[in-house]
């Protein structure tokens, strides 16, 4: 069995684009992100939505593929009035919740900043 069967190359924009390759399968062949160019394993994307450029993620595991996509938010993220820098943080948001990062309080304190209700 080929190691590679598992893996798949993700490509994830702030603005909400996302798509995931088989890793075997060529750079270029995205549907929604036009390749600009290789980077060693992984390559540089436009993204067809927003024209922004975002660096894929090779990963068996999705959840360390959008932990490597939200460690690239900063927090002084302007907000460009389509609410990506809202968006960001209850991204973030759910990923700590998702990892068990955050205690009781901070959670109740983050849902309430972010308006997250159930």
């Amino acid at each position: 069995m080929n190691a590679n069967n598992n893996r798949l190359r993700f490509l994830t924009c702030p603005c909400g684009n996302t798509e995931d390759l088989p890793i075997d399968e060529q750079r270029h062949h995205s549907q929604h992100f036009a390749w600009i160019k290789n980077t060693n394993s992984e390559a540089l994307y436009r993204c067809t939505v927003c024209s922004k450029t975002v660096t894929s993620y090779i990963s068996q595991n999705p959840v360390a593929a959008l932990s490597s996509f939200a460690a690239s938010f900063t927090e002084d993220e302007p907000m460009d009035g389509d609410q990506t820098e809202h968006l960001s943080q209850v991204f973030l948001y759910f990923l700590n919740q998702e990892n068990g990062n955050l205690s009781k309080e901070e959670d109740l304190r983050i849902r309430r900043s972010l308006n997250i209700t159930d």
